[in-house]
């Protein structure tokens, strides 16, 4: 049976992977750009002579699928994870805290650094306990408001310590502050990455993104599927409640059985007639609101930091990554990036600006880079860099099945119950394989 897969970022990567293993598929992923990995991918910037990443890409333990992905497409060495988690963390005002994983078990691994934290006083760091064990057994699914309000539900006032520290945690992970995502994304967070011992460990690439994707593409091939690369697909064919065929920008027509569309949700609604676009399923998907993410890259004439990355409070630089130590490049000088999540304020600054604004901040927080001479920056700008989690966003997730039977849907803005990261991006995937490995099944049976 033929099995097409429309879009190649890590969503439509790791349904490929998944369907490549199964025997008896004829299986076709395309992909409108000239490169898979999506916005999980690096590009050559010819300017500057250097391979580039669309951005910072973290991720934790907790990440289950995605690291049995990586295993699966034998890519878990060309990535690192923390056998323990270790990050400094540095305030405006100078005073430094180490949040460091312990022996301890389960929700207690990282309490003892925490406690440790002089970002917070005495009196902050015990109405945090009561909170933290509250979050213990809270179910998600009957959070309600937002984050914050579930906080100050739960003994946590509206400080600026308290604030700062909850901000800390919810800005890299959800791409928001806490008094704007839900409850029960706030609930996912502390439950999944902070509550469940070494679950927080860091993790990130040590190549370029476009690396990883390309072990993916390669495990495709290795299995007999097909990659078509630079065609796009511009409309759906659809009979009844069935997929028929895709029409690619070169006017190719494919037919298939079964269809996976692993397309942001303009991309979803462009390829689909007017009538499905305006069907009360397919409608919702428009209705998604993004978040941006800017990052600035670096490039100096010295070293300025020693470690991997760094983490800052009360500053738009938030986190600095030391590239050249985490890509191991032994070249003079140093290359950084830095990852601003929830950058509203800074997305429509020229680039000019903007990195003028962070380097005059980057100077004051790091005084090594008030001697170092700036050889080369780039700004990299991701308006859409992840999904809105605000209260009532949920409802324009769309599920993996769709009202066509032979559809099914993948990407980190389906409704997998994670926040769009790579971790929901293979979920998303490997659920919506799954689905049409069973519509598959079942239409040979009646067959």
């Amino acid at each position: 049976m033929k099995v097409l897969i429309l879009g190649g970022g890590l969503a439509g990567l790791a349904a490929g992977c998944e369907l490549a293993d199964r025997e008896g598929l004829e299986l076709t992923l395309i992909e409108r750009r000239p490169y898979l990995g999506g916005r999980a991918s690096s590009f050559f910037h010819k300017g500057l002579g250097e391979e580039v990443d669309l951005g910072q890409h973290v991720f934790l333990r907790c990440c289950s699928a995605y690291l049995t992905f990586l295993r699966k497409i034998g890519a878990q060495e060309m990535v690192s994870l923390q056998p323990r988690l270790s990050l400094e963390v540095r305030g405006r005002d100078g005073r430094v805290g180490l949040i460091r994983g312990s022996p301890l078990p389960g929700p207690l691994y990282l309490f003892p650094s925490i406690l440790r934290l002089p970002f917070l006083s005495p009196r902050e760091k015990l109405r945090l306990l009561p909170a933290l064990a509250r979050a213990l057994t809270s179910r998600r699914s009957r959070a309600e408001g937002t984050f914050r309000e579930w906080l100050e539900r739960h003994g946590q006032g509206r400080t600026a310590e308290s604030e700062r520290f909850w901000d800390f945690l919810i800005l890299p992970t959800l791409n928001d502050h806490s008094e704007n995502v839900t409850a029960r994304m706030g609930l996912m967070v502390l439950q999944e990455a902070f509550l469940k011992g070494h679950a927080a460990d860091l993790g990130y690439p040590r190549v370029g993104l476009s690396h990883l994707a390309a072990k993916a593409g390669d495990y495709i091939l290795e299995r007999g599927g097909e990659l078509i690369l630079g065609k796009g697909a511009e409309a759906l064919q659809i009979e009844g409640d069935l997929a028929r065929s895709a029409r690619l920008s070169d006017g190719q027509v494919l037919e298939a059985d079964g269809f996976i569309i692993a397309l942001p949700p303009e991309g979803l609604l462009r390829i689909l007639s007017q009538e499905w676009q305006l069907h009360s399923f397919f409608a919702r998907a428009g209705q998604l609101a993004w978040n941006p993410i800017v990052n600035l890259y670096l490039w100096l004439d010295r070293p300025v930091l020693e470690g991997e990355l760094l983490a800052f409070l009360d500053s738009p630089v938030q986190w600095v990554f030391n590239k050249s130590k985490i890509l191991g490049r032994t070249r003079p000088g140093q290359e950084l990036c830095l990852s601003l999540s929830g950058a509203w304020e800074l997305i429509s600054l020229p680039p000019e600006r903007l990195f003028q604004m962070l380097l005059e901040e980057l100077r004051r927080l790091l005084p090594g880079v008030r001697e170092a001479k700036v050889e080369q920056y780039l700004v990299v700008k991701q308006l859409r860099a992840t999904i809105s989690l605000v209260p009532g966003m949920e409802a324009y997730r769309l599920p993996s099945r769709t009202p066509i039977k032979n559809l099914f849907l993948a990407g980190d803005w389906t409704d997998t119950g994670w926040p769009s990261t790579m971790e929901g991006a293979v979920r998303s995937g490997l659920e919506a394989a799954r689905h049409l490995i069973d519509y598959l099944a079942g239409r040979s049976e009646e067959e």
